[in-house]
Parts: structure tokens; sequence; C-alpha cells
């Protein structure tokens, strides 16, 4: 199961106005998560897991708009699945939250209140991206290039960030990512096993990278200020022996590509799998040193 983040409100339209035609007797369950006060981060790991235990197969997509409504597209929802996805959730969301927090429609029957919802879901989307463009826009002077900021970096930290790496006990993982639900799920399945320190543009990429000297970085070629790819020439330039893996939801061949001919060790697409992520983690070469140095610490102090 996938929940459509990227656009989804477009793709949920196009989506219902295709099984209106074809399947109309399918059902459109909403999660008015937008209202609950219990913040994403609470709730979005039990939901996932809810709609796999309760809904399974009955589900063509999930979609998780802008505002962070949930939208559930399926053949096979139930009244009596929805009470016990609502009976499962209702150990992570309260009471109040719960209350009124169900829509249950049919497509065929409730079809124009169902288009004039998330076409007014699409036009605020829409509305959202285009504020948030004027504002970038018109803040485009107070923000240093990417070439100032590596210029006006400490020299000592840049110098001193091999050392730093190979000196530190535990591993230490960046992560570049501007979508906080990508965000969300990295912290989820990496948390529990490493340190992670986090950026969500360019800027912020390369001045953390010589915060952090970190063991590897996971970088998103999506950022909202920098390419990714002009992020990974500067790390390299910093540090040669940088370990970067790329991160995208456009798995082109191209990507991929100029990803690893800028010196990429890797490349994961989206959505992210923890087993794939932790692969790239354990072929570190530096997180392998400290893997190594830790098993004959503990190798000897059993001996011991």
């Amino acid at each position: 199961m996938k929940i459509a983040t990227h656009n989804s409100e477009k793709l949920l339209l196009a989506d219902l106005r295709e099984a209106r035609i074809g399947n109309p007797t399918h059902r459109c369950l909403l999660l008015r998560l937008s209202k609950a006060k219990e913040p994403m981060t609470t709730w979005l790991p039990r939901l996932e897991r809810s709609l796999r235990h309760t809904l399974g197969e009955t589900i063509n997509q999930v979609y998780l708009t802008h505002d962070q409504d949930v939208f559930i597209y399926g053949w096979g929802i139930t009244q009596t699945l929805v009470q016990d996805l609502m009976f499962d959730l209702s150990e992570t969301l309260s009471g109040k939250t719960l209350q009124g927090l169900i829509h249950f429609y049919e497509i065929g029957i409730h079809w124009d209140e169902l288009e004039s919802m998330c076409v007014g879901k699409v036009r605020a989307f829409e509305a959202k991206q285009k504020q948030e463009k004027s504002v970038k826009q018109s803040n485009e002077f107070e923000k240093i290039s990417a070439d100032d900021a590596f210029k006006e970096m400490d020299s000592s930290l840049i110098k001193s960030i091999e050392k730093r790496r190979s000196t530190r006990k535990d591993p230490k993982i960046l992560i570049v990512e501007d979508d906080v639900f990508s965000q969300t799920l990295i912290k989820k399945a990496l948390n529990d096993k490493y340190d992670l320190a986090l950026s969500d543009d360019g800027q912020g990429a390369i001045l953390g990278y010589v915060k952090v000297a970190p063991d590897i970085m996971f970088l998103d070629i999506e950022l909202p200020d920098i390419n990714g790819h002009d992020v990974l020439k500067k790390i390299k330039m910093i540090d040669k022996n940088a370990y970067v893996v790329m991160f995208s939801g456009n798995g082109d061949r191209e990507n991929i590509l100029k990803a690893l001919d800028l010196g990429a060790q890797g490349f994961v697409g989206k959505p992210f799998a923890k087993e794939k992520l932790i692969q790239y983690i354990e072929k570190s070469p530096s997180v392998k040193q400290k893997t190594s140095t830790r098993n004959t610490i503990n190798a000897k102090e059993k001996l011991s």
C-alpha cells in the first residue's frame, strides 16, 4: 500500500473521475485529520498500520493532501471495516478528534459532493503553491547563495571533517529532504538505530555537512533552493571522501547517471525501503570501520 503525497489532490480527482465512469459503486473514505489535535508524526505511522490491518486489499489508493486530510479509495470498503479502522486508531487519536472525523461516500451516489470537494482541494493546493513561490521570490535577495555559504564556512571545521568523522564512536547520518512526509518515513525507519541530523534545503545541507561530518549523507535531488546535483558538487569540493546517496521520486536514467558521475555512491527512489537505506549505511567505509572497532572491543571485553 502506497500513500500518494505528491500532487495528491490532482491525482485523487483524476482517479475518482475515472472511477465514476468505470466503477461508480466503489467507495471513498475521507478522514479529516486536518482537524486532529495530534501532530501528523503521531498519527501517520499508526494510520499506515491500521489501514493494512483493517482494510488491506480493499484499498486501491490512499491520498494525503497538503492540509493533512486523508482520502482512501477502494472497492470493498464497508461500514464494518471503517468501524474496525476507527477502533484501531482510537489508541492514537483522542475521542474528540474521532468525532466527526469520518465521511463515507459511494462514488456514483455522492459524485457531486465528492467532485466539488476535490476541486476545492486542488484549487487550495495551487493557491498555496503560488503563495509559497511568491514569498520565495520576494525573499530571494535575502538568501545567501550556495557559493557564499561555501566561502563563509569556518576553514578549520572543513579541515577537521575527516578527523571528526573517524574519531567519533557511533555513526552519524545526515538526511537532506524537504518533504515532511518523507522525513517522517525516514525517521521511523532509522531513528531507533542511528543518530540522525536533518536538513530541508541545499544551503542547510552544505553547512550541516561541515558541522556534522556525517558518515553518510542521503541527499534529495529536488530541493527548494538548490538542485541536489549542485549540492553534491559542493560537498565533494569540501570532502573528497564524502559518502553520498541520492534520493529522488524521479528515478530516470539521466538523473541516476548524473548523480553517479558527480560522485554519488548510490541512488534510492521514493517511496523509501528501510532495507535499502540500511544497506547503503552499512556499505559506508567509515560505518564499516566503526562497526569493526566496536566488534573488536566487544570481543576483547568478553575475553577479559
